[in-house]
């Protein structure tokens, strides 16, 4: 396409979010759309638009290419996107890029932030390996470096052994680079998908996660982009999570540039499905939003779903979604069929997503799924107070006893006591049983 020539590196990253957000929208939305995009930037409106036509253009000929049962619903563009987008833009290789002391080496993914390479060391002074994260260049601002000389020490208490560390930033041939330990290992939900069947087992490394959390919270450092995607599962089946403070450095880098609402809402730094009400509208964010975002990630592992509307809404209604739906209950969702492609099916695009539902999801009702909903309360105050309070209720749960929303009511008490003492309580009955019925012999 004729814009190539045009595109660096650092426009394409930005295009490419915006991209994705208009390959999912419906015709007459993506016009609205894109005029509401040229009343703040035209430049980069016109080059969005031609990207569009022809994109559109190359999937409609592939998909009318492909058998029949392989061709997507309609619609469903959004499947397509990586594989089309890299056709039409040509990414440029940096295998073998060099930034700072550290050369790239292989590509290990991509998100809404940018690339994660695999990296080794090559200033000579000792060897080692690396996750390179580098940032889109409308996400990082040209005082990105200064800045997280200020914050290292803040980001340097994160001693824990579920959060990876960041280890170093700065910027080199224009392009700006945070250097994090590299973990081995699988996502979340490719882990729980494949090891992890049951209700307990995905508690216990929810818990895990929001351990990690409550020690953050404890050095005033607020993640506010937790998603699955940011916790990896080592071959230990021990969770580390990640990116942890780089939210909070690029959003001030983008408030020092006097980025507008529309910037913000472009999904820089931001992942919608598991964002919290407040992220969405502008209002102040707190912890509250990391308890929001974990009670989202609890949602989806024992559902396999997450809660508020399909993984592949257009962004308009999917933060409708968020701010006005209530999500549907556990129990009634267990009866309802499981989209395809959320249980280890391979989705239209051959791809799997979300961890799949339980073998034994009717565990997630009643106490569990009350502790759910609370953490997804769209009024932050109503929320969990801290992380803590909401561990408190998970490892309550996991110790068979009543969670802090139902403590009052002492029929439940009773049941889960003889849930917990089930062979004191049966062999007491039996006892009882035994001495009535020598009672009437006798009589």
């Amino acid at each position: 396409m004729s814009s190539k020539a045009t595109i660096d590196r650092n426009e394409w990253q930005r295009l490419s979010s915006l991209l994705d957000e208009g390959l999912s929208l419906a015709a007459d939305g993506r016009a609205r759309w894109l005029d509401k995009l040229r009343a703040a930037e035209p430049v980069l409106a016109d080059k969005l638009a031609s990207m569009l036509g022809s994109a559109i253009t190359e999937l409609d000929t592939a998909t009318a290419q492909r058998p029949a049962e392989f061709t997507a619903p309609a619609g469903k563009l959004l499947g397509d996107f990586d594989r089309h987008l890299a056709r039409a833009l040509v990414e440029p290789d940096l295998t073998g890029m060099t930034l700072g002391a550290w050369q790239l080496e292989a590509k290990i993914g991509a998100g809404g932030m940018g690339q994660v390479w695999s990296a080794r060391r090559v200033d000579g002074r000792y060897q080692a390996q690396a996750a390179i994260k580098l940032l889109r260049g409308d996400v990082a601002g040209a005082g990105l470096t200064a800045r997280f000389a200020r914050e290292r020490t803040v980001l340097a208490r994160l001693n824990h052994p579920a959060i990876a560390r960041l280890l170093d930033a700065g910027a080199a041939e224009g392009q700006a680079y945070l250097v994090l330990e590299l973990v081995p290992g699988r996502s979340l939900s490719a882990h729980v998908r494949a090891n992890v069947p049951g209700v307990a087992g995905r508690v216990e490394l929810l818990l895990a996660i929001a351990k990690a959390v409550e020690h953050a919270h404890g050095q005033l450092i607020v993640h506010r982009d937790l998603k699955p995607s940011n916790v990896i599962v080592t071959p230990a089946g021990e969770p580390k999570l990640l990116d942890f403070g780089i939210a909070a450095l690029t959003d001030s880098e983008r408030d020092a540039a006097g980025d507008g609402e529309l910037t913000r809402k472009t999904g820089r730094g931001l992942t919608l499905g598991y964002a919290a009400p407040e992220q969405v509208t502008g209002a102040p964010i707190g912890t509250a939003a990391d308890v929001f975002s974990l009670g989202v990630m609890l949602y989806e592992l024992l559902s396999g779903e997450l809660p508020f509307g399909g993984r592949h809404l257009a962004r308009a209604a999917a933060e409708r979604a968020l701010l006005q739906d209530a999500p549907q209950e556990l129990h009634e969702l267990a009866l309802s069929p499981e989209p395809p492609g959320t249980s280890g099916d391979a989705t239209t695009s051959g791809e799997r997503s979300g961890p799949g539902r339980p073998a034994d999801p009717e565990r997630a009702f009643g106490d569990l799924e009350a502790v759910v909903m609370k953490a997804l309360r769209k009024d932050p105050v109503q929320r969990y107070g801290s992380v803590r309070e909401l561990i408190d209720d998970l490892e309550r749960w996991l110790r068979r006893r009543p969670v802090s929303m139902r403590r009052g009511d002492w029929r439940h008490n009773l049941a889960l006591c003889f849930e917990r003492h089930r062979w004191l309580a049966l062999g007491g009955a039996g006892v009882v049983v035994t001495l009535i019925a020598g009672l009437a012999t006798a009589l």
